[in-house]
């Protein structure tokens, strides 16, 4: 029995948007737990100044995540550069 639902969100008051590759950090490891497959997309800052960017996350973080038996497959849709970008990125994560 699988489960599914979708989780909306809006832009903060300043009209930015997250960083897609930290929030995607922050959600799989628990999503990877529950049980069933998961998919996430986002929209959002892939690139940015100072911060975790989409090809960080993809080829040293997602490789660690690996080692921990966390399987997930990443795609970026669309580049966003800054925190007001209009980025896309989803990924397929298997429990």
């Amino acid at each position: 029995r699988g489960l599914s639902g979708k989780i909306g969100g809006e832009r903060n008051s300043l009209g930015r948007a997250a960083n897609v590759p930290i929030t995607f950090t922050a959600l799989i490891p628990p999503l990877a737990r529950a049980g069933v497959y998961s998919s996430l997309a986002m929209e959002g800052e892939t690139f940015g100044h100072n911060s975790l960017g989409y090809d960080s996350f993809r080829h040293a973080t997602l490789p660690v995540l690996q080692k921990m038996g966390i399987h997930v497959f990443p795609e970026l849709d669309r580049a966003g550069f800054g925190r007001e970008s209009d980025g896309l990125a989803s990924c397929d994560i298997e429990p």
